[in-house]
C-alpha cells in the first residue's frame, strides 16, 4: 500500500543531481557529473552507470515510481547531463510477446544475448523481454511479458556492447524482486 501511495503523489520527480565542473578553468576538460550512490529505483549505481555516460557540467534525473496499474503500464527513469539525455531505463508491461518490437534497432546491428527470455545488445542499448505477472498488482489484464530497455548516449570510444548486458541484468533482477513476478 504504501507503494502505491507515493505512486500516487507523485508521478514523477525531478532532481538536479550535482553541478560537476563549476569553476573550471577553460582548457580543462570535463568529466560526468557526480551521480548519487544508487538511482533509478535503486536498480544501479553510480559506479556501474557513469563509465558510460558522457561528460558535462549537471546531472538531472527524471523518474516515474516503479508502479504499474490498469492505466500504468510504462515507467522510466531518464538521467539528463547537461540537458541531454545520458541514460534512459524503461521498464513496459505487455499482454502478449507480439507486442514488444525492436525493429528500429535493426540498423545498429544488434547481437543476441543470454538475458530473459530474448536479449539483445547493440552499440549504446539492451533490452529484453520476460514473463512476469505481477503479484503486487494482481488483475487479469495487467499484462503478462515485463519488456525492459536501457539507452545511454555516451561517446563513441565507449564500449557498451560489453558492460550493457550487465546492467540489463541487474534491472531484469530488481524488476522481478520488486514486482514479486509469477
Amino acid at each position: 500500500m504504501r507503494k502505491i501511495a507515493k505512486a500516487m503523489a507523485a508521478t514523477t520527480a525531478s532532481v538536479i543531481l550535482a553541478t560537476g565542473t563549476a569553476g573550471c578553468s577553460e582548457g580543462e576538460s570535463k568529466s560526468v557529473p557526480e551521480l548519487p550512490k544508487q538511482f533509478c529505483w535503486g536498480a544501479f549505481t553510480a559506479k556501474e552507470v557513469s563509465p558510460l555516460l558522457p561528460n558535462g557540467d549537471k546531472a538531472t534525473l527524471r523518474m516515474d515510481p516503479f508502479y504499474f496499474s490498469e492505466r500504468v503500464r510504462q515507467t522510466s527513469c531518464r538521467l539528463y547531463i547537461d540537458g541531454n539525455q545520458g541514460f534512459d531505463a524503461v521498464a513496459r508491461l505487455e499482454d502478449t510477446k507480439d507486442l514488444i518490437e525492436w525493429s528500429s534497432w535493426d540498423p545498429a546491428d544488434p547481437d543476441p544475448i543470454n538475458v530473459g527470455e530474448k536479449g539483445i545488445v547493440r552499440d549504446n542499448g539492451a533490452a529484453t523481454y520476460f514473463a512476469c505477472k505481477p503479484t503486487a498488482n494482481s488483475g487479469p489484464s495487467l499484462g503478462k511479458y515485463l519488456e525492459l530497455r536501457i539507452e545511454v548516449r555516451a561517446s563513441p570510444d565507449k564500449d557498451e556492447r560489453q558492460t550493457m548486458p550487465k546492467l540489463l541484468e541487474k534491472f531484469m533482477t530488481f524488476a522481478q524482486k520488486e514486482l514479486k513476478c509469477t
